[in-house]
This record gives structure tokens, sequence and C-alpha cells, in this order.
């Protein structure tokens, strides 16, 4: 399938299966709870199509694998999902709509977030642990 999660505005695609090349996020946190949660940096990510037509198109966090942090998902930057589905409600809605690619690249926008437990829980520092999944039906 020529459809991946690559860096921002490139072809560079993040690790698959490897875990050498993560999407890594960092949070500030004082451990005081106050405020109860606190967001991390955003990474900015694409969803990069080539050659084919794709439908189905799905992005899901599979694995969250430190205690205190939850990944979020969004096509906006503004509206956070725990997984972007397939369908034509928009970018507001966490709903990617299919992506023709025959006539060249064409690339969609993602933002990846963590939201961590400032009360100790979460070690401050950067997380890498989640796993992302990309689906999608490729139309040759």
């Amino acid at each position: 399938m020529a459809i991946t999660l690559v860096k921002n505005g490139g072809s560079d695609e993040y690790s698959i299966g490897t875990g050498l090349d993560p999407i890594t996020l960092a949070a500030s946190l004082d451990d005081t709870s106050t405020p109860a949660t606190e967001d991390s940096d955003t990474e900015t990510a694409q969803i990069r199509c080539t050659t084919y037509e794709y439908q189905d198109i799905a992005l899901s966090i599979q694995t969250e694998t430190d205690t205190g942090v939850d990944y979020k998902l969004s096509l906006d930057n503004t509206n956070w999902f725990d997984e972007l589905t397939s369908g034509a409600g928009g970018d507001a809605a966490g709903e990617i709509d299919d992506i023709d690619a025959t006539s060249g690249t064409v690339t969609k926008t993602v933002y990846i977030k963590a939201v961590v437990d400032n009360d100790g829980t979460a070690s401050a520092g950067l997380n890498d642990n989640a796993k992302v999944r990309l689906t999608a039906t490729e139309i040759q």
C-alpha cells in the first residue's frame, strides 16, 4: 500500500514495528495535581497517499502503555478524539474522507498529543510508547 504516516511536510515515515523512529511527546509536569491534567506538545504528522484511491481510512492509538497518559488525535488541532474514522463529516468530526491520489501525492494533516495526569502518576519527559495504527482500503 502506498499510504503511510509521515513526518509533517515530507516523506520520512515514522517507524513501523521497529520503534527506532517513534512519535514522541513531552509534557511539563509539576506533580501537584493543579491543573489535574496537562497537554503535551502537539506532534504534526501527515497521512501520505500515493498512486491509488483510498477508502475507509482510519487512524487509532493501539496501546497506551504509560500509566496516566491518554493519547489523542485531531484533524484540525482543536477537536480531539481517541481515534479518527472514515467518513464525510469533516475535520471537526474526526472523520477522514476518501482520498484520490491517482493524479499525484495527496496528504492529510494529523495532530497527535497526550493528555497527562499531573499527579505523579506519569513520569515527566518524553513518552513514545503508543502504537499508532493506520488502516485503509486501497482501490487500484
